[in-house]
């Protein structure tokens, strides 16, 4: 492949010509344009485009590229390189680790473009972020795109076979780590990658990641006619018969919704449960299982937004430790936590993420002792040293924000640093087994799992 700015409409020489061969296919891309002109450097005085060297080629994240096989048709993605804020442009490095991104029925392809500035801000080190267009008029893999399409539709295993070909023809690209490639998807995505898995990719997987995962139909069809609820249980039996067979991975982890309405956990776990037999039958570890409760979600619930509890992407993606993990690293540390799953998975973890520099670090046996160092309050006013609120959000009807007291223990930590640390500086909390970095600077909260932010302030009666 020929070097070129984002601008050419000349496409691309087809790459790994022996793996086309092989998979009876010809394989190339070819550049469609992104509606709006593309950014140009601010150097760009001559309309001369000047190229980052140290990205593949192939790689354009405003353009829309066709991946053709003449014996499985044709892939439409888009592919971006993630760099780490503050990473310097000039360094030369690669090869890349590959994460292929599989979006849910309510995004495209083009929504990783939307997502850069999210894992710029985690990425613990640069890669190669695609993400493909799905079929036209399905669910994926399931052959009919109406509403009802995931319970009539029909499993097309020529479809998964297209994207596993795709995916592996990308992991033996200029410019890719072919020893760490990782796939995750969310909702509809996360069904598209569990069947891909068990299609199996010709290729080792280093990590993948599962986000609101469902299946074919669903585990309890009760809801459904008689004749359409006995086909419907056929076809989820099926599909966890397919997951009995997959190729296995170094790392897998399951992230879901308590309360997801849309993506039930009733039909996660069974699809969890098959997947980690398989991994112990291969010798691989067991699935990392997250549960969230509600106000862990990206979007709190409530009667206008997120009714149906099915807003975490954040909270399963956007995570230094998840891709740290996903490609090839280490997995998330267990905690200790509330949260834990039914039945045989009681190996429940959730991530403990590298905090922002300059926060005091304490561990859960620390935490602990400081809080019981300290005379428990028995109320707001028995406190003798500063007490702290955070923003829960907007109370309803359009009446004043809601504002919480830390719990007794949590005060006592955060009132020892504030007055120790002059009342500036970070600290890093432990709720219900979740972490947040305190910035007492900007008076505000960071979970570790999402990497958003609240308001925090100082009680009105300290």
């Amino acid at each position: 492949s020929s070097k070129r700015c984002s601008r050419s409409r000349k496409p691309l020489a087809a790459s790994r010509p022996v793996l086309a061969r092989l998979l009876g296919a010809s394989m190339g891309q070819h550049g469609r344009k992104r509606t709006g002109k593309p950014k140009e450097s601010s150097d760009d005085l001559g309309g001369s485009c000047r190229l980052d060297t140290s990205v593949p080629t192939w790689v354009s994240g405003d353009v829309l590229q066709v991946w053709t096989s003449l014996a499985l048709g044709d892939v439409e993605f888009r592919a971006v390189l993630i760099k780490p804020l503050g990473w310097d442009t000039n360094r030369q490095v690669g090869p890349y680790p590959l994460a292929a991104y599989f979006p849910g029925l309510g995004e495209n392809a083009g929504a990783i473009l939307d997502r850069i500035d999210e894992f710029e801000r985690v990425a613990p080190e640069p890669f190669v972020l695609a993400s493909p267009m799905r079929p036209k008029q399905g669910w994926w893999f399931i052959d009919n795109g109406s509403a009802w399409g995931w319970m009539k539709g029909n499993f097309r295993e020529e479809m998964a076979q297209r994207y596993c070909a795709w995916v592996a023809e990308l992991a033996g690209r200029e410019g890719i780590d072919r020893k760490r490639v990782g796939i995750f998807g969310y909702s509809a995505g996360a069904h598209a990658v569990v069947e891909m898995l068990a299609m199996g990719f010709g290729l080792p997987l280093s990590g993948v990641g599962l986000g609101g995962v469902h299946g074919h139909v669903q585990w309890d069809c009760s809801e459904f006619p008689g004749d359409q609820a006995r086909g419907a249980q056929d076809k989820f039996a099926r599909f966890l018969e397919r997951l009995s067979r997959h190729q296995g991975a170094g790392f897998i982890e399951a992230t879901h919704g308590r309360t997801d309405k849309e993506s039930k956990w009733e039909d996660a776990s069974k699809i969890i449960e098959a997947l980690e037999k398989r991994q112990l039958e291969l010798g691989f570890p067991k699935v990392h299982v997250r549960r969230l409760e509600p106000e862990q979600q990206d979007l709190l619930p409530s009667s206008k937004r997120n009714r149906s509890h099915h807003s975490y992407f954040g909270a399963a993606f956007v995570r230094r430790d998840f891709l740290v993990a996903l490609f090839g690293g280490p997995p998330p540390l267990p905690l200790e936590s509330s949260l834990e799953p039914p039945d045989s998975l009681q190996h429940s973890v959730e991530p403990q993420l590298p905090v922002s520099a300059g926060a005091v670090l304490r561990t859960r046996d620390q935490v602990q002792a400081l809080a019981h160092s300290h005379e428990k309050p028995q109320g707001a006013n028995a406190c003798t040293g500063p007490q702290f609120e955070w923003d829960s959000g907007p109370a309803a009807y359009g009446k004043k924000r809601k504002w919480k007291l830390y719990p007794p223990e949590v005060q006592a930590q955060l009132a020892q640093a504030y007055l120790a640390q002059h009342h500036a500086g970070k600290d890093v909390i432990s709720v219900d087994g979740w972490e947040y970095t305190v910035d007492f600077d900007c008076m505000c909260q960071r979970a570790h799992h999402t990497a958003y932010e609240r308001r925090i302030r100082l009680h009105e009666e300290w």
